[in-house]
Parts: structure tokens; C-alpha cells; sequence
């Protein structure tokens, strides 16, 4: 069997890089461990909001411009000395992308890459081998509004472009969903969808109060990262975002747990395993459930909600609303009923509602949550109005999907972390094990990053729908399965010929320094935004399989949009350094990104 691999798991990282590599050498010494395979951070790789200033992980002061941070907070922080050489990370470091880094950088390694020695960002989304285990992550937060939209945002960005180039798009997990074999770990910034309902939420709530609300209105977390997890059933995932330490076992498709001895280089929570039906007498555990109650919104717990107190040490970083770009909020349901056969609440909104207002929740409620609409209109009366006022036929249902028969695994360990000088733990040292098919020998350590063959070639098949900068470009519709699938396998086998025989599988250290190194005569607080910077690893890459680089700009291309400014934004007269984000302390965002307060900064 392999041996395991030894992770320092980050929350978010918060331009904390110095300390973090620090901490994880006095706790890899408390451990007796001889080393640390890698560092895995859960994104916000570049913001750190505990102090009055911001310490920003930027290669330069023109970076800054590009970040979701209100100017007044900037300062350069320590990525800068990496990414000029002054400092080498000391163990290698994987990290996703969240809501508070550079876009314009992150969108020079759309495909993954290094942004500095010994650091790899994973792009929007990739799947990654390292030793024997299989890699995936996801970048950026869900926001409904965005998901169906292409990445439309380039150099130089409005204001709703800084914001809307770190939303999840349903193109890149597309990708993810097509991935047919076993994952070992999966990681995102956002929580997935639902997860807190599988583990201690009541502990939970003691300590985010604010996050019950959008717990029981079904929308705490990311859709998108609760479709992949379901999909790939992980052995492991992590994330970040809500600036708290969260950890359980679940278990898929109804596989139910028992608790087992725990190792000391895990969590307790994951101290569990399924239930085997080789033996039926053993005693089962579940890992503790929501609630079973009845639900119905008590005017005395929202007004709780509204008036919990100010954290002293949280600064307001994106001071624009996190429900931007044009979109209207979600309607709040009159009534919630916790249907008890779902793992997750089931909003039920009673009362009509207009089709203008239904038209501006597209894309804001979740497939699983769409409410059940219940007129107060009795049939007889309702079979004498016009055809117009008819109930409207149900729409057809897709398919289940169904989770492919190569990945066996039905039990998932997740964890979330704090971030540096947060209130919880931002880091933890876990050993996880393999479960993933490996062939060969065993890898020697250090283990070096390998692209993965299945992911190449998913990749080579999805390339074509990619389209940059018109945000009036669609994403083409959903071909089916059955069709991906036929391409993928062709796509495999070019692979197998052109990189796999080849011996080109293992990822080069091919970093190069595209941008300016940190200039101290350049305030941080400039408004100079930098030109796009075409990244040589997004080239090779592209040339690696046999894809057209759509990231390619010539001097002059960059120098001409530059010229031309950032397009017209759709809110003109919106200035986010004096806008605070939508209703209350909160705001009106989605799944943890509600505004300050929601852990989401």
C-alpha cells in the first residue's frame, strides 16, 4: 500500500506566507514528523484583514488595482519576496483560488501554474497527481448570477470586474463533473453546499451565529462545490472561506458510519468510517444530524441575527455588494419547512409570487432548493380562469446523476480552517491515506507535481468553449455525457500517445517572472492598473496538449486595450470605496459571502 501523505492544511492563507511556514516547522517538530509533503492553503492566498492595515501577496503595487480590497486597507505584504527570489517557499505549496487575490494574475494561470518557486496555484479548476494521490480543486465563490456566464472579464477591469473575475463559472466545473475516476482529495474555497448539515452544526452556530440563517434558507456554501464533492466522493476535502474551524466524516448516498479508533495525526471528527454489511452486529454511529424540528422564521431570532456583535478585529475588505452585478437578492421565504427525508432543507415559499420577481432568481436558488410554489388558489376556481392563469406544467426533470462506477469511495472526510490571527485554528498537520489506483513503483519523496491523464484530456476536449473578454459570449449548452464521454476517450488516447509515452506527465518548474518585481517608489495606493501579461507556463501548456492559447496577447494588443480603458460598468455611478455591502452587517449575498461578518473576507 502507498505511503500516506503528510499535509499542512491552511484555511485561508491571508498573505500570511512567513508565518505559516514557520508554524508548520514548529508543528511538524511537535509531530516527530521527518517532513511535510506539502502545504495546502484554501484560498484568499493574498489578503490579510486582522490588522488596520492589509498585507497583500502582490508582486507589485500595480497588482493592487486588480484586488477586492478597499484602498484605504492596502499595504504590500510578503508574497513579493517570493515571487522575486528573495525567499523560497520551503515546502511545496498547492493553493485555490477564493475571493480576495489578484485576477489579473491567477488569470495569466487560468490552466494552473507556479506563481512563484515552489508555490502552484491550481487554476479555476484541475485535477493534479502528487506521489499517489489524485488532486482536485476549484477556485473562486459561488454566485449564481455569474455561473452560467463565460470568463468575459480581461485587463483593464471595471469595478464589477474585480469582483465578478473571482465568482465560480459552470463552464469549469463542467470539467470537474466529467472526471470518471477516483479522487483522493478535493478542495475549494467555499464550503460545499449542505456540508454543515452533516456534521456538528449546533457547535457550529455557537460560534458563527450568523451562518443558521443561510444554513436553514439552504443556502450556506457553494452549489457548484457540493455537485463536484457528491460526484467525485473524495476521501478528503477542504476549504476555507467562513473563518472557522469545521470537521466531519459523511458519508454518500445513504452509507451509513461507525466510529472507529481515531489516530493521533487526524481529527476527531474523522474518526469514522462505513458501516460494513460484512458485519451487521457492529454498532452504528452517525455522525451528528440536523435537526428534525419544524422550522418557521421567529421575528425575535432574526432581529438576533441582525444584532450580533461587531468582531473588533474584522476589517470591511470588499465594501462594494457581494450581490452585485445588477442582480436581485433572492426573496426571503414566508415560511421554511425542514422536509426530513432531504439532507438538506427544502425552502417552501407560500404566497404567488410574480414571474418578474421568479425571473430574478435564476441561477440564486439551487437546483435541489427550488421552491415548491403553493397558490392559494383552490382548483375549481383556477379551472374557470383564462389559459394564461392555468397552472403551469411541471418542467421535466434532468436525469440523476450517477456516480460512475469507478469511484468506489462513499465516505469523506472534510475539514475547514480559520485564518491567520483568527479566533480558531487556521492550521492543522493531518495524515491522509491513498485511495485512488496507482501504478508503478512507489514515488520517492520529495514528490514532485504530475499533471493527470484524465484531466489532460478533459481539457483538451473543453478547450474550445473557452471565450475571453465579451461578456455577451455564451457558453455552449450541455452536450450529455454519453457524447463527452466518446471525446474524452479519443482525446485520452492522443494523450497517452503525445504526452504519456513521452514522458512528459510530471509538471516542470518552469516559473518565470512575467511582471514587474515590487518598486518601493510605487505607492501602494496607485490606480495604474497593470497591462496583461501573457504567462509562458499558460503557453507550454497549451502547446503540451495540443490546444489553441486563447490567453495569448501580443505587446501591442495589451498596450491597445490598456489605451482603451475598462468597459463601461453596468452600475455607473457606483464607487465601492463608499458602499457598504446591501442590507444590515450583512449584506445580501449568497452562502457565507454575505457582507462583512460572514467569514467570507
Amino acid at each position: 500500500m502507498a505511503s500516506p501523505l503528510r499535509i499542512a492544511c491552511v484555511g485561508c492563507g491571508h498573505g500570511a506566507l512567513n508565518e505559516i511556514y514557520e508554524r508548520v516547522e514548529v508543528q511538524r517538530a511537535q509531530k516527530n514528523w521527518e517532513a511535510v509533503d506539502c502545504v495546502i492553503i484554501g484560498g484568499d492566498f493574498q489578503v490579510v484583514p486582522s490588522t488596520p492595515t492589509v498585507d497583500l501577496s502582490l508582486r507589485n503595487a500595480n497588482d493592487a488595482t486588480c484586488i477586492s480590497v478597499p484602498s484605504k486597507y492596502k499595504t504590500i505584504g510578503d508574497f513579493h519576496e517570493y515571487y522575486s527570489g528573495q525567499r523560497v517557499a520551503p515546502v511545496l505549496t498547492i493553493f485555490c483560488g477564493g475571493n480576495h487575490e489578484a485576477g489579473n494574475y491567477l488569470f495569466e494561470l487560468y490552466y494552473g501554474g507556479w506563481v512563484a518557486p515552489n508555490i502552484y496555484y491550481l487554476g479555476a479548476a484541475n485535477v493534479l497527481r502528487l506521489g499517489s494521490f489524485r488532486i482536485s480543486g476549484m477556485s473562486g465563490i459561488w454566485k449564481g448570477y455569474d455561473y452560467r456566464k463565460q470568463h468575459h472579464e480581461r485587463l483593464p477591469y471595471n469595478h464589477e470586474d474585480i469582483q465578478s473575475i473571482y465568482h465560480i463559472r459552470e463552464m469549469d466545473v463542467r470539467k470537474l463533473l466529467q472526471v470518471r475516476t477516483q479522487v483522493d482529495i478535493g478542495l475549494s474555497h467555499d464550503w460545499p453546499r449542505g456540508i454543515e448539515n452533516h456534521g456538528n452544526s449546533a457547535r457550529l452556530f455557537q460560534k458563527k451565529k450568523h451562518l443558521r440563517d443561510d444554513s436553514v434558507h439552504g443556502r450556506l456554501g457553494s452549489q457548484a462545490a457540493r455537485d463536484v464533492l457528491n460526484r467525485l466522493c473524495p476521501s478528503y476535502w477542504f476549504s476555507a472561506h467562513l473563518h472557522t474551524r469545521f470537521a466531519l466524516t459523511m458519508g454518500h448516498e445513504g452509507v451509513s458510519l461507525r466510529k472507529v479508533p481515531r489516530s493521533i495525526d487526524e481529527p476527531e471528527e474523522w474518526c469514522y468510517e462505513a458501516a460494513t454489511p460484512a458485519n451487521p452486529t457492529a454498532p452504528v454511529e452517525q455522525v451528528v444530524k440536523p435537526s428534525d424540528e419544524q422550522i418557521i422564521p421567529d421575528p425575535m431570532l432574526e432581529q438576533e441575527l441582525e444584532q450580533v456583535p461587531k468582531n473588533e478585529d474584522e476589517i470591511d475588505l470588499d465594501s462594494s455588494s457581494e450581490s452585485g452585478s445588477g442582480s436581485p437578492p433572492a426573496k426571503r421565504p414566508m415560511a421554511i419547512i425542514v422536509d426530513k427525508s432531504a439532507d438538506e432543507a427544502k425552502p417552501i415559499m407560500e404566497g404567488i409570487i410574480p414571474d418578474e420577481a421568479k425571473s430574478g432568481m435564476e441561477g440564486i436558488i439551487p437546483d435541489e432548493a427550488k421552491p415548491v410554489m403553493e397558490t392559494t388558489i383552490p382548483d375549481d376556481i383556477r379551472s374557470k380562469l383564462p389559459a394564461s392563469l392555468a397552472r403551469p406544467e411541471p418542467a421535466p426533470q434532468p436525469p440523476r446523476k450517477v456516480i460512475p462506477e469507478a469511484i468506489q469511495n462513499r465516505v469523506t472526510k472534510f475539514l475547514a480552517l480559520d485564518k491567520p490571527h483568527g479566533h480558531d485554528s487556521y492550521l492543522e498537520l493531518v495524515e491522509v491515506k491513498p485511495i485512488s489506483i496507482q501504478s508503478g513503483d512507489e514515488p520517492q519523496r520529495p514528490l514532485r507535481l504530475q499533471y493527470d491523464k484524465e484531466w489532460l484530456a478533459i481539457t483538451r476536449v473543453f478547450a474550445q468553449d473557452l471565450q475571453l473578454g465579451d461578456p455577451a459570449a455564451k457558453v455552449p449548452p450541455f452536450a450529455g455525457e454519453a457524447e463527452y464521454l466518446q471525446a474524452i476517450a479519443e482525446a485520452e488516447e492522443w494523450v497517452e500517445e503525445n504526452v504519456v509515452q513521452k514522458g512528459l506527465l510530471e509538471i516542470p518548474f518552469n516559473f518565470t517572472q512575467v511582471a514587474p518585481v515590487f518598486d518601493p517608489s510605487i505607492p501602494i495606493t496607485t490606480t495604474d492598473a497593470p497591462p496583461e501579461y501573457p504567462n509562458q507556463q499558460t503557453e507550454e501548456f497549451c502547446t503540451l496538449i495540443g490546444i489553441t492559447n486563447k490567453f495569448a496577447l501580443s505587446d501591442e494588443e495589451s498596450a491597445a486595450r490598456l489605451a482603451a480603458g475598462a468597459r463601461p460598468s453596468s452600475r455607473p455611478n457606483f464607487d465601492p470605496s463608499h458602499q457598504r455591502g446591501g442590507r444590515g452587517r450583512y449584506g445580501r449575498g449568497r452562502g457565507g459571502g454575505r457582507g462583512r461578518g460572514r467569514g467570507g473576507w
